[in-house]
This record gives structure tokens, sequence and C-alpha cells, in this order.
């Protein structure tokens, strides 16, 4: 008989991402873009404990605002 193979388990959704993730999900920015982000409001981070994170609905918001390329 054969053992039948369980679904895996569906990816968590992310709420927030650290510095380092949110950089990769924005195409590799540098971390000093981010925090210059930071400082002029575009992008509010969290604190958590000691770590700064960044809301998925932030990064989502920021693409949306970008205009395209022509």
């Amino acid at each position: 008989m054969k053992k039948q193979l369980s679904n895996p388990s569906p990816e968590p959704a992310v709420y927030l991402y650290d510095i380092d993730t949110a950089r990769r999900a924005l195409s590799g920015v540098g971390r000093t873009w981010i925090y210059e982000q930071f400082r002029e409001g575009c992008i509010k981070p969290v604190k958590l404990g000691s770590r700064t994170l960044i809301p998925a609905t932030e990064i989502e918001r920021l693409v949306a605002e970008l205009k395209v390329a022509a």
C-alpha cells in the first residue's frame, strides 16, 4: 500500500518585514535609502522590542505610488 503524502502547510502571511527583507522586496534598494524614507515620512516603520520593522502595507503602498518609468 502506498503512503499518501500530506499537503504541505501554506506559507504564513508576512505582515512585518525586517530591513534586509524589505530591501529585497524593493529590488535591492540600499539601507541608506530605506532610512531616508523613514526620515522623510515616506515609509512608516514600527518597533517591536528593539527591532525596526516595516509593515507589508507600507511596502505595498509605496510600490502602488511609484510612477511607471517612461
